[in-house]
């Protein structure tokens, strides 16, 4: 009997342990962008930057998102909120962008990725994984080229 008791126990913190691991990645690749932002070259006219906080408590992120053309004017702007410690269930996401456009879906953690999902009504579709890495992260849309970005400035005057 003192077996199953210390089988089931190991059982247990192996769960315990797997499932902490796994929120764990989620904010240890959110962390990783915190304070900086990140950009690459969309089209040869265009550059995407990516600006990200976190709250202290680590449970929000701000991704400040803004597209602008080689003469740096602005073409396009949007801000996602992430929850990144629900009460239960994924991480959820909301993208607000300027046109008026808004995205709500939710993240599966698998460790360096990162996938994102639309949400609507009727179906979750899979819009686009993240893959990180020491010094980038490459966005791969469910259907587009993948894209690299990396670091190039620490945020200022802005988010959390």
């Amino acid at each position: 009997m003192t077996k199953a008791y210390i089988i089931s126990a190991s059982v247990i913190m192996c769960c315990i342990a797997s499932t902490s691991s796994a929120q764990n990645s989620l904010a240890a690749n959110f962390t990783q962008l915190d304070h900086s932002c990140w950009q690459t070259q969309i089209t040869p006219t265009e550059i995407d930057m990516h600006c990200f906080s976190l709250t202290h408590d680590k449970n929000l992120a701000m991704d400040v998102h803004k597209v602008r053309d080689v003469s740096g004017q602005l073409t396009y702007e949007g801000v996602t909120v992430i929850n990144l410690k629900p009460q239960s269930g994924p991480a959820t996401y909301a993208y607000y962008g300027s046109t008026g456009y808004v995205l709500p879906g939710t993240i599966e953690d698998k460790g360096y990725d990162l996938v994102f999902y639309e949400k609507s009504e009727e179906r979750t579709t899979l819009l686009t994984t993240w893959h990180f890495t020491k010094d980038s992260y490459t966005t791969q849309p469910k259907n587009g080229k993948p894209r690299i970005y990396t670091k190039v400035a620490p945020v200022v005057n802005f988010g959390f």
